[in-house]
């Protein structure tokens, strides 16, 4: 049975998700801003949003948010590269940038939501699994 974080993280996923989607639309169709760094500028943008409303909304963290945002700077981290060499790979088969990067987001979705309960916040999710 899914729990209540997993389905928040979704929520804030959907919101997170349209913020980097109109960034990278702007940035690349609008301003013709080559496909790296659209992709970068859009990435990070969404992902100060999503660090905010994890935090708070997803896991209910009160822990320290110096040593959580370090963590969460490993995940982005990651999360970063895995994007842009996905969408890359992908595009290099023809495929659309957009629909490359709905694809990606669906795989940095999963592993991005196990590695924020585990590591990011994981001194919040003993209280919220008690909640759920």
């Amino acid at each position: 049975m899914l729990n209540h974080s997993f389905i928040k993280y979704g929520f804030v996923g959907i919101f997170s998700a349209l913020i980097d989607y109109s960034l990278l639309f702007i940035l690349h169709s609008f301003l013709n801003v080559s496909v790296d760094f659209s992709v970068t500028i859009a990435f990070f943008g969404s992902s100060f949003f999503n660090f905010l409303m994890h935090k708070k909304y997803t896991f209910n963290s009160n822990g320290k948010v110096h040593h959580e945002l370090l963590r969460y700077i490993v995940l982005i981290g990651l999360s970063y590269f895995i994007t842009i060499y996905l969408i890359n790979y992908i595009i290099s088969y023809g495929v659309n940038l957009y629909l490359a990067k709905l694809i990606t987001l669906f795989i940095v979705y999963i592993y991005g939501y196990l590695f924020s309960k585990i590591f990011v916040y994981k001194n919040s999710m003993i209280k919220s699994e008690k909640e759920d």
